[in-house]
């Protein structure tokens, strides 16, 4: 990559270095001053600082979405957010940082690192014009964390039609709702959700998913370079629920969705296409190579997003099929966009079922893939401490953060995370508050999904369906 003179690069906190952003400042920004240049790398610098904040989670600019943007420009201009000075002007605000957001998008459309740019063309809403207009279904805020049963609730109610029913001071998913219009795609939507609340994949790891790189019901699988996260490979083991979801939606939906695209011939014209490689496979394990029919081969572990969803094999009648996991209805790969609706569709669904049970905003679930990541994370944060206290004879006193570094540890593996401190900036508070709120004394001996489920005293960032009629009118006793 030839770079320019004063080429600004943007190192993270883990002093790691994103080669995309480096190719936007390379080629990205065209021919301006270094001077605007730097000015413009400290406004982006502060946009991946904010989405990487934990109260927003964002572990990929990539993966932003346009609600990211109004929230972070309110963040910037409001005084509120700001008590001591320090926000700046609307007109500011637009000179300085909405248009280096808008080239970085779009350098980052024309290069398929994303399907679409999540920047407004203007940064102001006009409520009732045509332009620019921001429909919000509800005031719910994005949760962080959830418990086992809220998002049980959440998946049921949201992505298998089921009823919303209040039990007790408890929200619970009853029976499928027959009037429910969705559900074609109801396999793989929850097969998706299942399988990333029990591995904590980032959503760029997890859609590009190859139906060959799925593991068996045991076993550690590596996670390839050309989808991770800055290339960082890693170890992770899905467990046999998330894998089980997987195996109805690909001998159920998928399969029928492929037969259909097949039927149609929608997969013809791709054969045609310079970027497509019709392969068969070479080797197992981290040995199996792609062979393409036209003489091509290599390794699967530096294929990106793009090269996946253009691999496709040949059935026993010799037709196409891709080898992507995670489709269309109609037989096609699914974008990132295309994945962010399923979280759409069952937010809006949930928030319909519990506002008629007279549910506040805030207590209705509201979930994304950060929240089934960093929900993955607190469970597994929470065994460990556990785990930790029991080998050691029982719970201190006092809460020591040295006596539950391994924890963390094992955690930062977990996510990917460069730097431990990473993990702790994330999740000590919440782990703290919890095991200081004797969710995990001595005396309960239940299994982990109930220790969850019990976990939302003194801890503001997870929200727990079980609780959120007590103290309130109208509880049932």
């Amino acid at each position: 990559m030839l770079l320019r003179d004063e080429h600004p690069i943007i190192v993270s906190p883990s002093l790691e270095i994103d080669d995309r952003l480096v190719g936007f400042f390379a080629y990205g920004m065209g021919d301006v001053l270094s001077k605007t240049r730097l000015n413009r790398a400290r406004a982006l610098t502060r946009w991946l600082e904010w989405l990487s904040h934990p109260e927003v989670g964002v572990d990929d600019w990539a993966e932003a979405q346009e609600w990211h943007f109004w929230a972070f420009k309110d963040y910037r201009t409001q005084s509120k957010f700001h008590p001591d000075g320090g926000a700046i002007s609307e007109a500011t605000f637009s000179t300085d940082t909405l248009s280096v957001l808008h080239d970085l998008y779009r350098w980052a459309e024309r290069e398929r690192l994303v399907d679409h740019s999540p920047i407004p063309e203007r940064a102001s809403r006009k409520q009732g014009s045509n332009s620019n207009t921001i429909t919000v279904k509800s005031s719910a805020p994005r949760v962080r964390w959830a418990t086992p049963d809220t998002y049980q609730m959440w998946r049921d109610v949201g992505l298998q039609g089921c009823v919303a029913v209040r039990d007790g001071n408890a929200v619970r998913a009853g029976e499928r709702d027959p009037s429910w219009k969705g559900g074609r795609n109801r396999l793989r939507d929850v097969a998706y959700v299942n399988f990333m609340v029990t591995t904590a994949l980032r959503a760029r790891e997890q859609s590009t998913l190859l139906t060959v790189e799925l593991p068996a019901m045991s076993g550690n699988v590596r996670l390839p370079e050309g989808v991770a996260k800055f290339g960082n490979s890693r170890i992770y083991t899905p467990s046999q629920i998330g894998l089980h979801s997987i195996e109805r939606y690909v001998s159920g939906e998928r399969a029928k969705a492929v037969k259909r695209a097949k039927d149609k011939k929608r997969y013809d014209a791709f054969a045609r296409r310079h970027d497509v490689r019709v392969v068969t496979f070479e080797g197992t394990g981290r040995r199996r190579r792609w062979v393409a029919e036209d003489g091509r081969s290599g390794s699967f572990e530096p294929l990106t997003g793009d090269d996946r969803r253009g691999m496709f094999v040949r059935d026993e009648k010799g037709r196409l099929e891709p080898l992507m996991l995670w489709l269309n209805d109609d037989g096609l790969p699914m974008s990132t966009s295309g994945v962010e609706k399923i979280f759409e569709r069952a937010n809006d669904r949930v928030f319909d079922q519990c506002e008629v049970l007279g549910m506040a905003p805030e207590d209705i679930p509201n979930l994304s893939q950060h929240s089934l990541r960093f929900t993955f994370a607190l469970w597994q944060l929470l065994a460990l401490h556990r785990r930790i206290d029991e080998r050691k004879g029982g719970k201190p006193e006092k809460y020591d953060e040295d006596r539950y570094e391994v924890a963390f540890d094992v955690v930062r593996d977990l996510l990917g995370h460069a730097d431990v401190e990473t993990t702790r900036k994330t999740y000590l508070k919440p782990a703290q508050t919890l095991w200081v709120g004797e969710l995990l004394g001595e005396g309960f001996t239940g299994e982990l999904s109930e220790v969850i489920s019990r976990m939302t005293a003194g801890a503001d960032l997870v929200l727990d369906t079980g609780t959120v009629f007590v103290g309130k009118e109208g509880d049932v006793g």
